[in-house]
């Protein structure tokens, strides 16, 4: 009898599991530091009571889920430093979402490892401490409960489809479709038929949970008088910048940029387009779905969806266009496989989708090794060890330098009302204060010595008694400086 060349058992994939989690686990906590966006929910859900939050959400303009969850880690903000409770709050979600994904029985092996090693699950959105990890988690958990049957099963789909609309937009897009799928489809869309289905309590149960979570999302989101307001600006703000909106963007960013990664690094740019790289990704995935004529329906839906909020209300980056690709191994791990077997052009496409996102992976883990991903941290060490604790700190453009007051749990102060700030309003405008300001400041807080704190250089010949303290301007992932300045 011929043995094979390499065997493995289950002891194997444990361990394979485990090396995974602990590396992961490393890099989170020993070279990962915490950007802008990581520390502005933290500082919201901290610095405001629970009612506060929601009603800021819709400023955010993201609905509560992660926002309700980081609320009892912010509990523990005076024994535990802030930046351990945020990576230890998200990693919690992310080692349910790799144990859920090692659930998926009927998924070949090297599909779940080549996935779980691509850049989307284990860095962008295992890594870097945002909510999105939610939409992995809620998505991909609806599926995996529709293939299993046990008692109470709906109640449970219910929770999920619900907490899926609060993730974010593209979670409730997805909840959506999913239902769609599993309930609709399979006996179309005829509204006697839908009716009779809904009279069926494990049908209608999620039905009301999905109804629910999309209502609860709409108020999160717009009950604000000015919220039309807020949405208009932001369009107004991303319309301003060349080349970062509208429908050539989103399209190229949601298919080129998310399914082959590195075609956003300009030397793989030169020698392919984004164009040619956004054509292959469509091929790809037209090829992979097309045995499975409903998953390739749906995947068409969302990706249409997506597109079109990208392009006509906020077009986002890699996080956001991530979403689309998340959506695509959704209808992937819905497959039968057993059908598929010896379908080497459907086997290859997803090779060639996957090994991309692999070698994706390395390099964004070998640069968060190589360099910080901000310059954050460093200046909140200084701050902590170099700056005098009486003397007053003033943060010029509160949306750039708040992740620094994160480090060095310290708040700055925000002239000209003059209070101090955690969290941030990104579409408020940068105030410059004159230097006659900055005394007065000073002499109303009594201080001898004032800071000045800010991303960028400052003119000399706009604050001439300005001094630079200290740069933190080395190259970081994020491209996040600060620049400490005091008044003499």
């Amino acid at each position: 009898m011929k043995r094979p060349l390499f065997r493995v058992n289950a002891a194997f994939w444990l361990v394979s599991a485990l090396f995974y989690l602990v590396s992961h686990l490393v890099l989170r906590f020993y070279f990962h530091d915490l950007w802008k966006d990581e520390w502005q929910s933290w500082f919201v859900v901290r610095d405001m009571s629970t009612i506060d939050m929601l009603k800021f959400l819709y400023y955010e303009g993201h609905p509560s889920l992660w926002y309700l969850y980081l609320k009892p880690f912010t509990l523990l903000s005076e024994w535990i430093r802030d930046d351990i409770l945020i990576k230890v709050a998200h990693a919690l979600p992310f080692i349910g979402f790799v144990f859920l994904m090692s659930s998926f029985r009927k998924v070949p092996t090297w599909l779940l490892a080549l996935f779980l090693l691509g850049y989307f699950p284990f860095y962008e959105y295992g890594l870097i401490s945002r909510g999105y990890i939610f939409v992995c988690l809620t998505l991909f958990g609806i599926v995996r409960l529709h293939d299993t049957s046990f008692k109470y099963r709906h109640w449970w789909l219910a929770s999920l489809y619900f907490l899926a609309c609060q993730t974010e937009v593209y979670g409730l897009i997805g909840a959506g479709l999913l239902y769609f799928y599993y309930y609709i489809m399979p006996t179309g869309p005829s509204v006697k038929v839908v009716i009779k289905k809904l009279s069926d309590q494990e049908v209608f149960t999620p039905f009301l949970a999905l109804c629910l979570g999309v209502l609860v999302f709409y108020i999160t989101v717009n009950w604000a008088p000015d919220a039309d307001e807020v949405r208009g600006r932001l369009v107004n703000i991303m319309s301003a910048y060349d080349g970062k909106t509208g429908f050539a963007q989103a399209f190229h960013g949601i298919f080129g940029r998310t399914f082959f990664p590195f075609s956003g690094i300009s030397s793989v740019n030169n020698i392919l387009p984004i164009s040619v790289w956004s054509s292959l990704a469509l091929i790809s995935a037209g090829i992979v779905l097309w045995p499975f004529k409903r998953l390739l329906i749906l995947f068409t839906i969302y990706a249409s969806l997506v597109l079109f909020f990208a392009s006509t209300t906020y077009s986002g980056g890699l996080r956001q266009w991530g979403m689309a690709y998340v959506f695509f191994m959704v209808c992937v791990f819905m497959m039968d496989f057993s059908l598929i077997k010896k379908n080497q052009s459907v086997l290859l496409a997803l090779l060639l989708i996957l090994i991309s996102h692999s070698i994706y992976n390395v390099i964004a883990v070998r640069d968060s090794i190589r360099f910080p991903f901000t310059n954050a941290r460093l200046t909140g060490l200084y701050i902590q060890s170099k700056l005098p604790p009486s003397a007053p700190i003033v943060g010029i453009s509160p949306f750039n330098t708040a992740a620094a007051s994160g480090y060095a749990d310290r708040m700055f102060y925000e002239l000209p009302e003059g209070v101090p700030f955690t969290y941030f309003r990104w579409l408020e405008k940068v105030y410059y204060p004159p230097e006659e300001e900055l005394r007065l400041f000073a002499a109303y807080k009594k201080a001898s010595v004032l800071y000045v704190i800010t991303h960028e250089p400052i003119s000399p010949d706009r604050y001439p008694s300005l001094r630079l303290v200290k740069a933190f301007d080395s190259f970081s992932l994020k491209n996040e400086n600060f620049y400490i300045y005091q008044l003499i």
